[in-house]
């Protein structure tokens, strides 16, 4: 069972990618994702459905943390 799962510790995974506030790399941006790729992380990320039915790349369902927008990603 163990080894079914070595995937998991193998590599670093990059949550939300390899992003760098500092060196302006926001998560979730396709830079953090290319940034992950080039050190050969694998990625977490979360993906949502609009109603629009447009995929997106956010980690919480509401825009609220991150957004002077309120509301769900959803709505």
């Amino acid at each position: 069972m163990t080894e079914q799962l070595d995937w998991l510790t193998s590599r670093p995974i990059a949550h939300r990618g390899l992003h760098d506030r500092e060196n302006s790399v926001p998560e979730n941006s396709m830079s953090a994702f290319e940034n992950a790729i080039a050190h050969n992380y694998a990625i977490e990320l979360d993906v949502h459905v609009t109603l629009s039915h447009e995929v997106v790349v956010f980690h919480d369902d509401s825009l609220n943390p991150n957004s002077a927008n309120l509301g769900s990603l959803c709505q």
